[in-house]
């Protein structure tokens, strides 16, 4: 019976990591709708901008100040603008697709409004206890698999989780006895029958697969807060570059109608000037894409609802 039960609570727990990660998957692009609202818009504003300058060209070259390049020049950034908007909203187009199909709805009837793209990355709280990732459902799976295969011969499952320490956005991995030793044995377990050998090379494949479960899982917790971390410091630094591109294309285009400035260089300004801003907004998507990662990887947010207001964090 025990036996029985472990497994249908490891089934159970398959089911909770299947629908994890397909939340997953929703948050994650959801977000990138939400970028491509942001680059929709950076992209129409560029737009009415660039038909502005090429109306002033062509109004400039009829006056014999502009050159034919220049007309040509600015056409040919407008083009660039239109095309890389319809690319966007196609693009954004087929994400708002994929979203209703990861919800089980018709493509054709479902649709998410344009919004600002304005979303707040979450910070993981420092001290986090090694008991969080037994919230993560496979760790859970691998872990009643064990049971079960441990009831079947009659072997009761000792203290297992090593500690984990997330101080000042770092992870420290630690063995059962406080050292940094991830290779301590994982389970004291009982002697086994001699006369059950199945059973017990059952039980033996259960322990390696929980053993490289847990370690997979502080695996993808290092990796989640380094991505964190460096996301983060690379974010600050493009959103600067960003709004130094930005200033720098203004003062050329000011430089241009006061005639020091060649109307290229307020082309290669505007362009540079996009591409920073395009810059800044894939790395924010990306910080939310790791923070969705590393939430994912302590395993927060599956447990049904009775559990969580219980305090449970099996």
């Amino acid at each position: 019976m025990e036996a029985h039960r472990a497994s249908a609570e490891a089934s159970a727990a398959d089911l909770a990591a299947a629908t994890l990660s397909v939340q997953a998957q929703v948050a994650q692009a959801y977000f990138a709708l939400r970028a491509d609202d942001a680059l929709i818009d950076l992209l129409q504003r560029a737009m009415t901008t660039d038909a502005h300058w090429q109306r002033m060209v062509q109004n400039q070259y009829a006056q014999g100040v502009a050159s034919s390049a220049d007309v040509a020049a600015a056409l040919m950034r407008y083009t660039r603008v239109q095309l890389q908007l319809a690319d966007t909203r196609a693009q954004r187009a087929q994400r708002e697709h994929a979203i209703a199909v990861m919800l089980g709805q018709q493509p054709a009837a479902f649709a998410i409004a344009p919004a600002p793209f304005d979303t707040k990355v979450p910070m993981v709280p420092a001290g986090l206890p090694a008991t969080l990732l037994e919230r993560r459902p496979d760790v859970l799976a691998s872990e009643r698999r064990m049971a079960a295969a441990s009831a079947r011969i009659g072997v009761s499952k000792a203290e297992t989780l090593p500690s984990i320490s997330l101080a000042a956005g770092i992870g420290v991995l630690k063995g059962p006895t406080g050292t940094a030793d991830v290779h301590a044995p994982l389970f004291t377990g009982g002697r086994l029958s001699a006369q059950v050998d199945n059973a017990q090379a059952a039980y033996a494949e259960a322990v390696a697969n929980y053993r490289q479960t847990v370690l997979d899982a502080f695996r993808e917790v290092e990796d989640g807060l380094v991505a964190a971390n460096t996301l983060a410091g690379s974010a600050a630094l493009q959103a600067k570059a960003a709004a130094a591109a930005t200033e720098s294309a203004r003062v050329m285009r000011n430089q241009y109608r006061e005639g020091v400035a060649d109307y290229s260089a307020v082309v290669d300004a505007a362009g540079a000037a996009l591409d920073a801003s395009r810059a800044d907004l894939q790395l924010r998507q990306r910080r939310l894409d790791a923070s969705v990662n590393l939430i994912k990887a302590l395993g927060v947010g599956w447990q049904p609802a009775a559990d969580r207001d219980a305090g449970t964090a099996r």
